[in-house]
């Protein structure tokens, strides 16, 4: 993986972050609005639980471009540590 490769990986991961930061605003937006709407209503609205598994989805996916980048950067720093050695494998 180069260099570029990785820097995408991790701007990728940076909007993921913060797609998921809005995600959980709106859902506790909403969660809370539908609290104070309840009030002598027993209907709920099933948008915030939707949010809550797309939050889920989202994260798996954070997790896996989280540990490519890690993976990644670790391949890059060994492999770094054995340039200009005197060392033949």
């Amino acid at each position: 993986m180069c260099v570029q490769d990785w820097d995408r990986l991790h701007a990728a991961f940076c909007d993921m972050q913060a797609y998921w930061n809005m995600l959980e605003w709106k859902r506790k937006q909403l969660e809370k609005e539908e609290r104070e709407q309840m009030v002598g209503r027993g209907v709920r609205s099933t948008l915030p639980r939707g949010i809550k598994h797309i939050q889920l989805d989202l994260k798996d996916l954070m997790s896996q471009v989280s540990n490519q980048v890690s993976t990644a950067l670790l391949k890059f720093t060994h492999a770094s540590d054995f340039e200009g050695s005197d060392t033949d494998f």
